[in-house]
């Protein structure tokens, strides 16, 4: 996903920067890769797409994600 692929870089971003830290990065960036796995897994059950409820459920924890990430406060 493009969104999880953005969140990446601009995690590596703020840690280059020193706006969180590299443990910070590598936990948010397992997080993401995480939720891509769950994603994809649920796609291929549902015949290749996801539900209505699974992309809502999946792009609210991205939206959550992108908030937690503006904001420098990381929680994994």
């Amino acid at each position: 996903d493009n969104r999880i692929e953005q969140l990446t870089i601009l995690l590596d971003k703020k840690a280059s920067d020193g706006d969180i830290t590299k443990a910070q990065r590598d936990g948010m960036t397992t997080y993401l890769m995480r939720l891509e796995k769950q994603a994809r897994s649920d796609a291929s059950a549902n015949g290749g797409t996801l539900t209505r409820d699974q992309e809502s459920a999946i792009l609210e924890q991205l939206q959550r994600t992108e908030d937690s990430t503006a904001r420098n406060f990381i929680v994994h």
